[in-house]
């Protein structure tokens, strides 16, 4: 035997405005053919607007959780949390750029502007063509350079080492002027023991 399903009330509305519809030759669908073609496109944009949404809240909760977005940090906090405390016053000076004012997160954009213009730095000092074309020629820097290399090898004691002992011990005795012929005489015979 046959059961009879019941249908819920509003397929059965449905049901009948569709018979309705079609009756009147479809020409009020517009771009549709009939009210099936209807109910499909209304079917297919109302789950495109369920996943929008559902897209759309887990947008919204992820940005609530996001602490740093939402809550500024003071400089403190966020040298700490960074290991940057080395950095205080370059951060300063970036963020206080009225471009930055109003961000909450304008203490990390400034530490990673730092950042890459340290990392540019660190590449061009391997340049070849960079060090060629401006440092090799600039008079000021080989001054400097050789002024401190200079420096260096006058803060060399004057007074060289000797090696000393015999065969079985070998040291290293730092070698003073001697005033007198006995002062020489002594670190002579210190050196054959």
């Amino acid at each position: 035997m046959e059961e009879l399903v019941e249908q819920p009330e509003n397929i059965s509305n449905q049901n009948s405005a569709q018979n309705e519809l079609e009756s009147n030759n479809g020409s009020t669908f517009g771009k549709f053919k009939n009210v099936k073609n209807l109910l499909d496109a209304y079917t297919n944009l109302e789950a495109e607007f369920t996943r929008k949404s559902q897209k759309l809240a887990e947008i919204e909760k992820e940005f609530n959780e996001n602490a740093l977005f939402n809550k500024e940090e003071n400089i403190d906090d966020f040298l700490k949390r960074t290991n940057s405390e080395d950095k205080k016053e370059e951060i300063l000076q970036i963020v206080n750029n009225e471009l930055f004012q109003n961000l909450p997160n304008k203490f990390d954009i400034g530490l990673a502007v730092i950042n890459q213009a340290n990392e540019r730095s660190a590449n061009i000092l391997n340049d070849s063509k960079f060090i060629d074309e401006y440092l090799s020629n600039n008079e000021a820097l080989k001054t400097k350079i050789i002024a401190e290399y200079l420096s260096k090898i006058n803060n060399i004691p004057q007074t060289p080492k000797l090696i000393s002992g015999n065969s079985t011990n070998v040291y290293i005795v730092e070698s003073e002027k001697p005033k007198t012929i006995k002062e020489a005489g002594e670190i002579f015979s210190k050196m054959l023991k």
